[in-house]
């Protein structure tokens, strides 16, 4: 289900409003792999995740989120705190959830090493 990249020993299973596990937490990873044509957002284009799942998360340790596309085999990056400062919220009948628009986020063709992000402390 998940990017093969890397292993992860300690998963722990992130869950949908009615039960399903939609992602792990692996580290101060959120991960998932899906499909882009039929999971990633078209207006506003980006990825999104349950706004719930996102706390939950953050309060199993995760900091960054990793969605591996299996049509294009891209994997995105970014962090949870850019969702909360440059998420959009919305509700389209499946409850809250914050898009983060593609601009946003560092794409990883397959093949390419994994670039990480420059933090610059302020």
């Amino acid at each position: 289900m998940l990017n093969n990249n890397t292993k992860c020993i300690h998963q722990q299973p992130v869950y949908r409003f009615d039960g399903k596990i939609i992602g792990h937490v692996c580290g101060e990873t959120l991960k998932k792999c899906v499909t882009s044509d039929k999971h990633m957002l078209q207006k506003p284009r980006g990825w999104a995740w349950d706004e719930e799942v996102l706390v939950e998360a953050e309060k199993q340790g995760a900091s960054l989120v990793e969605i591996h596309d299996r049509k294009s085999g891209k994997t995105y990056h970014a962090s949870i705190r850019d969702f909360w400062d440059f998420g959009i919220a919305f509700n389209r009948g499946w409850g809250d959830q914050v898009v983060l628009p593609i601009n946003f986020w560092d794409i990883q063709s397959p093949g390419e090493p994994k670039v990480e992000q420059l933090v610059i402390p302020i």
